[in-house]
């Protein structure tokens, strides 16, 4: 059992940063603080401000109930007491199990019946849930999972290669690290009637362990992707929903009688030590995350490395006459890393029901 003063002041040194505009009231016989980020607005753009406000946190002292240890995310249950003697069940939303157990974070670190205190982000829609920032867990680790500027954390060990761009990857920063393009600014009409119908909080592929093709699976934080040869070809490997994409390095074009599939079909050359490669022959699906693409789209994947700092620069070119006006760019930034890529093994719709309150 992890002693409370040293969790408290564990849980204060992870909180700094963050300055306390109010103190609230009592929840659940723990004291719920009700912080002001300071640097809420830049992190109000990303994907967790769907679920929680990134303008308010909540301390959680109480004892875990059970735990979802699973991929894409992990939730753990926390029981409190309230002032009238109530028993009161909060949750927290975590990153993935893979993410957690590069940490060193296991399914024993949450025992059953243990005390834990946590950092969290409050839950728009339900009042008791939250998203775990930084906490002390029952057997005293200190995890911090997303800061009070609503950056992920997770572990990034670097290695030096002679490879070019084979290897195994990691993006650099999250967020960070990738230059993303406005693609609504960029809509077609029928890309806006496609569209306009999307409910992130339900529809969201991620929650349904359905890919979100061959350009998001480099973009998850903290998983590992590889570039490797494999006979005469490439194979890139993303551990986000277990992604294998053959990049065939002998053709000039899709052959006669090729399915269409969500990951398309990807044709490679070398122009001096960069990859180029072409992908195309998509069913209908994701460019990135909630953003849609017809059966037209085409993806363009620039391997190179940034000479200076050794990382792998992604340069991602989109084209699809349907949904979008004009050809859109991006770059993204890998820090080569070791590590094998492990099997991701997502587990649908565990947890995600609780968001919507």
């Amino acid at each position: 059992m992890i002693d409370a003063h040293a969790a408290a002041t564990s849980v204060a040194k992870l909180n700094r940063g963050i300055k306390a505009e109010a103190a609230g009231s009592r929840v659940g016989g723990w004291v719920a603080i009700v912080l002001c980020l300071v640097a809420s607005a830049a992190s109000a753009h990303h994907g967790f401000a769907v679920h929680y406000d990134p303008d308010q946190t909540i301390i959680l002292e109480g004892s875990v109930t059970r735990l979802e240890f699973v991929n894409p995310h992990s939730f753990v249950y926390i029981e409190t007491v309230d002032d009238a003697g109530k028993t009161i069940e909060h949750w927290c939303e975590m990153q993935g199990r893979s993410m957690l157990e590069r940490k060193g974070v296991t399914v024993a670190s949450f025992a059953v019946g243990s005390r834990i205190y946590v950092r969290g982000f409050q839950a728009r829609r339900d009042p008791l849930g939250c998203e775990f920032g930084a906490g002390v867990l029952p057997d005293g680790t200190e995890l911090l999972l997303r800061t009070e500027t609503g950056a992920t954390q997770y572990p990034a060990v670097t290695v030096e290669s002679d490879d070019g761009v084979f290897g195994t990857w990691r993006r650099k920063t999250f967020p960070g690290s990738m230059t993303r393009p406005a693609f609504e600014e960029h809509f077609t009409e029928t890309a806006r009637a496609k569209t306009e119908g999307y409910d992130a909080l339900v529809d969201n592929p991620i929650y349904s362990c359905r890919s979100t093709g061959a350009m998001h699976s480099w973009l998850m934080p903290g998983l590992l992707s590889s570039v490797e040869r494999v006979g005469d070809d490439i194979v890139i490997r993303n551990e986000f929903m277990d992604t294998v994409r053959v990049v065939h390095m002998s053709v000039d074009d899709v052959p006669e009688g090729i399915a269409r599939s969500e990951l398309g079909y990807s044709i490679g050359r070398f122009d001096g030590d960069n990859l180029i490669i072409e992908s195309s022959n998509f069913l209908e699906g994701f460019t990135h995350s909630a953003i849609l693409h017809s059966e037209e789209f085409e993806l363009t994947e620039r391997l190179s490395i940034d000479r200076e700092t050794g990382d792998l620069l992604v340069t991602f070119t989109i084209r699809d006459p349907v949904y979008y006006t004009e050809t859109l760019d991006s770059t993204l930034t890998m820090l080569r890393t070791q590590g094998e890529i492990r099997p991701y093994n997502c587990v649908p719709e565990v947890g995600h029901g609780l968001q919507n309150g």
